[in-house]
């Protein structure tokens, strides 16, 4: 087996058919397969899925997967992994979709550098808050890199060429059980882990120029419905893994990117509980920087110089006057 498609389904019932329409479309001549991973949503779409599956004659193998009670999309895609039979795995969200051309010109990436740990793809969408994840907007960018500190820095950058979502990447599947890759269930935002433990272990990417999928910004998602609180606690548990996981390898690019982090997913959160949070991640990312008390406050003090909300800058300078 070529390629195995991993989708989660979990009440994406306007959606579904679009999708797996865009799978049987596609112009690759190699051997698909297509794990539908049903996560037990409160809506038709398996049911629309499956009816698809059974009028569809062709190629491609389908193959669901009933979970007994929703468990949330990480551990969906965890589930796809374990039955996954190709070299390659391509995950793609069941609101999204993928142009014909995508898994060809993906995979022709892999039959030019054989040698590929992921093959990644642009992505378009309806809205302007995501053109980063459009190739156009990259600019300049290597094909093919086996440079471990720019696949890093483009890894943990929020704009690079390598973005953190898991989709629109074609996987060597080896690679995957090679590193004991997997997603953090329970949580929502685990792509952000899964990525930066991804880019502990990546040595060699392909990327390329052209678009090979359509991210549909959905207002009533998993993530978009989810409030400020959820989703602090989750970056609470994501930064202090990051944090902990820390090595000598690069370490200061890891330091950096956890502390660009921090700021950014912490800006928008106002309540007390949401800023001890910031606090006392700022303290255990300085403790893995800086032995020193001194060495320290000066961390303080470029933190709080680099923040731009003015509550959380607050909060960060009595904390400050407490040590």
């Amino acid at each position: 087996m070529d390629i195995s498609i991993i989708i989660p389904i979990y009440n994406v019932e306007p959606y579904i058919v679009e999708c797996l329409q865009s799978v049987v479309k596609q112009s690759f001549s190699g051997s698909i397969e297509c794990v539908l991973v049903d996560d037990c949503g409160s809506d038709g779409s398996i049911k629309i899925a499956e009816q698809f599956i059974d009028a569809y004659n062709g190629p491609i193998q389908f193959r669901t997967i009933h979970h007994s009670h929703n468990k949330g999309i990480g551990s969906a895609r965890n589930t796809g992994l374990k039955v996954a039979q190709g070299e390659w795995i391509f995950f793609l969200d069941s609101d999204d979709w993928i142009y014909s051309h995508c898994l060809e010109e993906l995979y022709k990436l892999t039959v030019k550098y054989p040698d590929v740990d992921f093959v990644q793809g642009g992505a378009t969408c309806d809205s302007s808050s995501y053109r980063w994840l459009n190739s156009e907007s990259w600019g300049d960018y290597h094909e093919y890199s086996s440079d471990r500190e720019w696949i890093i820095k483009q890894m943990l950058s929020w704009v690079g060429c390598l973005p953190v979502p898991v989709w629109n990447k074609l996987y060597r599947s080896k690679f995957i059980k090679k590193n004991g890759l997997h997603f953090k269930e329970g949580i929502i935002h685990e792509d952000e882990l899964w990525h930066h433990y991804c880019s502990y272990c990546t040595s060699i990417v392909a990327i390329s120029p052209i678009n090979t999928l359509h991210y549909r910004y959905n207002p009533n998602s998993i993530i978009s419905k989810s409030n400020k609180e959820k989703s602090s606690k989750a970056f609470h548990i994501i930064i202090r893994e990051m944090i902990q996981s820390l090595g000598d390898d690069y370490r200061d690019v890891y330091i950096n990117a956890i502390y660009r982090k921090i700021i950014v997913c912490y800006n928008d959160f106002e309540s007390r509980s949401e800023q001890k949070r910031a606090g006392k991640q700022m303290m255990l990312l300085s403790m893995k920087m800086v032995p020193s008390h001194d060495a320290f406050m000066l961390f303080l003090k470029g933190f709080i110089n680099y923040l731009f909300d003015r509550k959380i800058v607050i909060f960060i300078k009595q904390m400050a006057h407490l040590i």
